[in-house]
């Protein structure tokens, strides 16, 4: 019962690889983005010392030209060389399978690709890195890749035209000085990893069925079956 289960559930496992593989070369998906007519604009409270009313400013968005989308996370889009505010080029070959946002502002992603499953963690800096920052550095061996690169640049906060950015904008840029690290793993690894056992069972069961039948074995259990004439197996009960 736990060999069939087993067979049946990396049987599945080796389809639903095999599947993700074809899918991640045939078929672009959209990164997280924002609608830029969906966007919120900041607001500011002046506070009134004569004892009146607080006033509320609302800033006007500036026009974004040809844009309808901007990227939530930024510094996915850089390590996807994808413009953060784009028209329609925020979207990469593959699937977007899990995206999270922790309250710290660390974020994790995992996404297949080009045949590959690209697990993403991405961590806020503490510390500013001198502009422009360090390139991606990229360790590989036997198709499995290991990326790290600091995104961000800190010359947006001298101020000018921050008035006019939306909310969202001004936490991407927060959430842009970051650093990526990234795994690579191919899927043919994990299409070999789960789809080991069903292959040895296809290959190997015919070939022990036909080794027992010639030494007149039961098929299930090995039992001796000589001179057996009862028609099933007196160790398994299985019908010979």
């Amino acid at each position: 019962m736990i060999r069939k289960a087993l067979l049946l559930v990396t049987t599945l496992l080796s389809v639903a690889v095999g599947v993700l593989f074809v899918l991640s070369f045939a078929i672009k998906t959209r990164l997280p983005c924002c609608d830029v007519n969906e966007l919120t604009p900041q607001r500011h409270v002046w506070d009134n010392s004569e004892g009146h009313e607080s006033v509320v400013t609302e800033f006007k968005l500036r026009t974004t030209s040809g844009q309808n989308f901007i990227v939530k996370d930024w510094s996915l889009a850089t390590f996807w060389n994808i413009s953060a505010a784009t028209l329609d080029s925020s979207e990469i070959w593959g699937i977007t399978h899990y995206g999270h946002r922790y309250d710290d502002g660390r974020r994790t992603y995992a996404q297949t690709s080009c045949g590959e499953l690209v697990l993403t963690y991405i961590k806020p800096r503490s510390t500013r890195l001198p502009i422009p920052p360090p390139p991606k550095s990229t360790k590989s061996f036997a198709g499995f890749a290991y990326e790290k690169q600091e995104t961000g640049e800190i010359a947006w906060r001298c101020g000018l035209g921050m008035t006019a950015m939306s909310q969202e904008e001004i936490q991407s840029l927060n959430d842009y000085e970051a650093t990526v690290h990234a795994l690579r793993v191919p899927l043919w690894f994990l299409f070999l990893l789960v789809s080991w056992y069903p292959v040895t069972a296809l290959l190997v069961g015919p070939m022990r069925r036909r080794r027992r039948r010639k030494r007149n074995q039961c098929l299930n259990c090995a039992y001796d079956l000589t001179g057996n004439t009862t028609g099933t197996c007196p160790e398994c009960g299985n019908e010979i």
